[in-house]
């Protein structure tokens, strides 16, 4: 339901034309709102009202602050050949922020248009005595105009100007002015035309009409965050919208619309730009091969390419690097990833190799296995004599092992 925002009233609810068609009525516009308020004024015709009759001195759009009241002047200018009756118009005020639930339309104020007649006097004989007379008052008068009348004014120009400035230019050459709406495509609230022209002589207290380029219809934001640019364009270019994209990086899914100005549900002119802030595709990097590399000294080959590390506190055994030294990556080198990813890394841990004891008697094969802090394992069913040969051995000789390990050997 709308709410009112403005209080509105009129002077008149009723004013007379004058000879000429002409008229004016003030109102009074206040804030009646809790905050200040942008409004903009409308004229409504009523009925058979022209909306070109109608206009408004000085600017449509006007800043209202908490309680203030602003005094609105319409002037009414009745064209010839107008049909004789009653009419009748109102004054409506509109919040520019939310037009659609905030405005208040004004009281109506009504004028009549009347023909105009001439009285005919009765005949009579005409007084000769007078022609003495009026010769010698017309040539008096003719002596006092001369001297009397106000020499003409020269039009200033005022094209290309907002009302305000036209209306001080127009008083100090003592000059009237009215507006009247005209679409050529200039800024709103910009003068494309007047009429007199500029240059051109008229008397004193002459209304010169300046043609005002006319607020444009307003359209709606649509919400674009969570889209893409290429889903929002068309739906942008149906709402008479236009599109703006630059980066802006809030850690959601590359290509993806994550802000936009103006907001949704904004009211704004028709070919606005609509900026959409885009989550930028990431910087991508190659890992670097730290294979061999001391896991004190891979610090600053990660930090150099912007990645994170981290070394596992658990290592692995490979017997192709030095201990301690870097034995596993993951990712593995030169695959390409974002900058910021973490590689996983694992060092190479305490390792012994498996000695090879094939062939060797039972009990030099024990040894050598504790020798080398491993422990030996024989299936208790083979009940070995320490003088047996070894026929095999798991794991296989030279693997490298944790210490501890157990290697299984077999008399069979």
């Amino acid at each position: 339901m709308p709410t009112r925002i403005f209080a509105i009233t009129a002077a008149r609810e009723t004013v007379t034309l004058d000879n000429e068609g002409r008229a004016e009525v003030s109102f009074t516009a206040s804030n009646t709102g809790s905050k200040s308020i942008a409004g903009r004024a409308k004229l409504v015709p009523l009925g058979s009202a022209k909306a070109a009759w109608l206009s408004l001195d000085g600017e449509q759009e006007r800043n209202f602050a908490k309680g203030e009241a602003h005094q609105l002047t319409v002037h009414i200018a009745v064209p010839p050949g107008t049909p004789v009756g009653k009419y009748s118009f109102r004054l409506n005020i509109i919040s520019v922020e939310n037009p659609d639930d905030e405005f208040t339309e004004g009281p109506s104020v009504s004028f009549e248009v009347k023909e105009l007649t001439v009285a005919q006097a009765p005949a009579r004989k005409f007084p000769w005595w007078i022609v003495a007379v009026a010769v010698v008052v017309v040539l008096g008068a003719g002596i006092i105009t001369w001297l009397l009348i106000p020499q003409k004014i020269s039009v200033p120009k005022i094209m290309g100007e907002d009302i305000s400035k036209a209306k001080v230019l127009l008083e100090d050459a003592k000059l009237r002015l009215r507006t009247e709406p005209k679409s050529a495509g200039a800024t709103p609230g910009t003068i494309v035309d007047q009429n007199p022209k500029k240059d051109e002589r008229v008397a004193p207290g002459t209304i010169i009409t300046a043609f005002v380029e006319p607020e444009p219809e307003m359209v709606t934001v649509p919400g674009l965050i969570g889209q893409s640019p290429a889903q929002v364009e068309p739906i942008l270019k149906k709402a008479q919208l236009q599109l703006k994209t630059e980066a802006k990086s809030a850690g959601a899914t590359p290509g993806t619309i994550v802000d936009q100005n103006p907001r949704k549900d904004a009211r704004v002119a028709p070919r606005t730009v609509v900026t959409a802030f885009v989550q930028p595709e990431p910087e991508m990097v190659t890992v670097p091969d730290v294979i061999g590399v001391a896991a004190n000294e891979v610090e600053p080959i990660f930090k150099k390419e912007k990645l994170e590390y981290q070394v596992m506190v658990q290592g692995v055994i490979t017997g192709k690097v030095s201990i301690g030294a870097i034995a596993d990556q993951s990712p593995a080198k030169d695959q390409r990833v974002p900058v910021g990813t973490k590689v996983t890394l694992r060092a190479e841990a305490i390792s012994v190799e498996v000695p090879n004891v094939i062939g060797k008697t039972v009990g030099d094969a024990i040894g050598e296995i504790r020798s080398r802090k491993l422990e030996d394992f024989m299936d208790p069913h083979e009940e070995p004599n320490m003088w047996d040969i070894v026929r095999s051995q798991s794991p296989e000789p030279r693997t490298r092992v944790a210490p501890r390990t157990r290697v299984t050997i077999s008399a069979r």
